[in-house]
């Protein structure tokens, strides 16, 4: 809740007579509870200039309305306790005031039953000590259960399959029973690997005749090569 950040009053505005990208208030579903201007009413260039600057000023106190209702949306939400902060920097170089809400908040914690401001501060001295010394970090921190796991992901990626002769040889010389029931494991996921590497692909004929498929039904192994299945 720094000064020009909540309540935000920055240049942008949805003024529509000062930024052609905002919708007039006639053609807002909100129209009634907006400040409106009737330019038929200004007959001079001084009474034009004079009617704009005055439906600037309302269209200013509109969005400090805004603010403020957004304000008390914010704090009426909370339902076990509510903090309230505000910088002396943001993210420039120069010291910024507290809001006029945070320090409405402040003043209003003194008689708030175990409410209290954490930090006074005085407003430092000087330009944002982060712009005069940052600092810096590296991100992410060095993780030593990472690092492992990177270590072995490198040796598992480097290492090489057993082959099925191998595996053979691993258990007829081995005498942990342990080891060669993971050993007969392996083989079997090797040996189903090796089936699937194995598969044919059949191509069917774009057409079959009546008597072709006559004949494939009386003798399907016998007839497959002659209707031009294959295998």
């Amino acid at each position: 809740m720094a000064e020009k950040n909540f309540p935000n009053t920055g240049k942008r505005s949805d003024n529509w007579i000062t930024n052609a990208g905002s919708i007039p208030v006639s053609m807002r579903g909100d129209c009634q509870q907006l400040p409106s201007i009737n330019f038929e009413n200004f007959s001079t260039n001084k009474n034009l200039k004079d009617g704009i600057e005055r439906f600037g000023d309302q269209w200013k106190s509109r969005k400090t309305f805004e603010e403020m209702r957004l304000a008390y949306v914010a704090i009426t939400r909370a339902k076990q306790g509510l903090i309230c902060t505000t910088s002396h920097f943001r993210t420039g170089e120069n010291v910024v005031a507290p809001s006029r809400l945070f320090q409405l908040f402040a003043t209003a914690a003194i008689n708030i039953p175990g409410a209290s401001v954490v930090a006074d501060s005085q407003i430092p001295d000087g330009i944002n000590p982060m712009k005069e010394n940052p600092l810096n970090a590296t991100w992410p921190r060095s993780n030593p259960a990472i690092l492992k796991l990177q270590q072995v992901a490198k040796l598992v990626d480097s290492a090489q399959p057993f082959t099925n002769q191998e595996v053979e040889h691993l258990i007829a010389t081995l005498a942990d029973e342990e080891k060669i029931s993971l050993l007969r494991d392996l083989q079997m996921i090797i040996n189903e690997i090796k089936l699937k590497s194995n598969q044919q692909d059949i191509v069917l004929p774009t057409r079959l005749s009546v008597s072709t498929l006559l004949t494939i039904f009386i003798s399907p192994f016998s007839s497959k090569i002659s209707a031009g299945l294959t295998v």
